[in-house]
């Protein structure tokens, strides 16, 4: 009783250091952000006992990478602007208290679950209650926008689902249409294109969740009978929607972020290659009020390409570091969608919700000394589940 009464107050204290880092980041007000950054920095010193430990893990292989990329790039980055102190701080203490959090991953999963739940809970009860029906969810917190809300969801979304997979064996279903609804409401290309992969990406996990033979081959005869019968009658509807109520009628290019990418790029000589360079004379500063709406030249832009390649090369660490082909595809496909939406949003790197990819990354890595991990190896590990 004592040591679920210790799990449920984990859980609970979690979930709300979830909700709080997600809430500052959709309203990017100062005093929110820099209260996240304090609270990421009180767990870094309340659970620093982890991070201390001598074993050399594919965990603390991208910590220490991350974390040494950072500093090296601090003096250029301090050179160009005062403001990459915050940046460095946020930058550094998420991915030490992600890597903290994933020495729970039991609470870790339950914890994302709830706060993702809580989100989309409060989305959809907006857009079905909300007056506006033109980008509804610019108006559902003020000081975001739809791009952002939709752009965070898909993030928490791929990192539900794969720590879901990696900690309980299970396809996260329901909350990656509940995904796909929201981002199909709030009218971007890129999260709809992201959630509908996630969606995509659980036929085959719900698949290897069927144990018996007779099921499996059920699930593939009701497969062709969708594809013969369902899609040819729905097809023209499902894209008269998309075209005519989605920026997909735009085209996947987009010509405002291409002018962004070639304006940074042209930028670019063999010292701010490496140190990174400011956005004057750009349309970045002259058309979009210094938002580089990517994830990628934002990285570059505050750090350098040391940091950029050690992010980089983390992601593609952490994949090959998985123990089997399923995880391998898995933890690839995800951290594929994670970087497909952060190329044309600044979501991530470094940012709040580096906690969210890097605490997925570790536990997909494994850290096989922790007390919860206990728990997960104790898991059913035969089949998965669906939840």
């Amino acid at each position: 009783m004592v040591g679920r009464t210790h799990i449920a107050s984990m859980t609970a204290v979690f979930t709300a250091f979830m909700i709080f880092q997600v809430y500052a980041f959709l309203i990017y007000d100062p005093i929110l952000l820099t209260g996240g950054a304090a609270l990421m920095a009180l767990v870094v010193l309340h659970g620093h006992h982890h991070i201390l430990q001598r074993e050399l893990t594919a965990s603390r292989l991208i910590l220490i990478t991350i974390i040494a990329a950072l500093t090296l790039a601090l003096p250029f980055a301090l050179n160009q602007t005062l403001v990459s102190s915050y940046h460095y701080t946020i930058g550094v203490t998420s991915i030490l208290a992600a890597y903290i959090f994933s020495r729970f991953p039991l609470e870790t999963y339950r914890s994302l679950r709830l706060a993702l739940v809580a989100l989309q809970s409060y989305t959809v009860w907006f857009l079905l209650t909300t007056t506006h029906t033109v980008f509804p969810l610019d108006y559902m917190i003020e000081g975001s926008s739809s791009n952002g809300i939709t752009s965070v969801l898909v993030i928490l979304q791929a990192a539900y689902v794969g720590i879901s997979f990696h900690v309980r064996r299970k396809a996260a279903i329901m909350t990656s249409l509940a995904t796909l609804y929201i981002a199909l409401e709030g009218f971007g290309r890129g999260s709809i294109l992201s959630a509908a992969m996630i969606c995509f990406l659980m036929l085959p996990l719900y698949f290897l969740s069927i144990r018996t033979a007779a099921g499996r081959l059920a699930v593939i005869l009701v497969a062709l009978i969708v594809l013969a019968f369902f899609v040819p009658r729905t097809i023209d509807v499902v894209s008269n929607y998309l075209v005519n109520s989605t920026k997909l009628s735009q085209g996947l290019l987009d010509p405002a972020r291409a002018e962004m990418y070639r304006d940074y790029l042209a930028k670019i000589d063999p010292v701010t290659f490496f140190t990174g360079t400011d956005f004057e004379g750009t349309s970045i500063e002259a058309k979009y009020n210094g938002n580089p709406h990517s994830s990628l030249i934002r990285a570059h832009h505050l750090f350098g390409i040391l940091y950029l390649l050690a992010v980089l090369g983390s992601l593609a660490g952490a994949v090959l570091a998985t123990r089997t082909w399923v995880s391998l595809f898995i933890t690839g496909a995800l951290i594929s969608i994670i970087l497909f939406r952060s190329v044309s949003e600044p979501v991530i790197f470094p940012t709040a919700m580096d906690f969210f990819v890097f605490v997925f990354l570790f536990i997909a890595c494994g850290s096989p000394r922790s007390r919860a991990s206990r728990a997960v190896r104790e898991a059913p590990r035969a089949g998965i589940a669906v939840s």
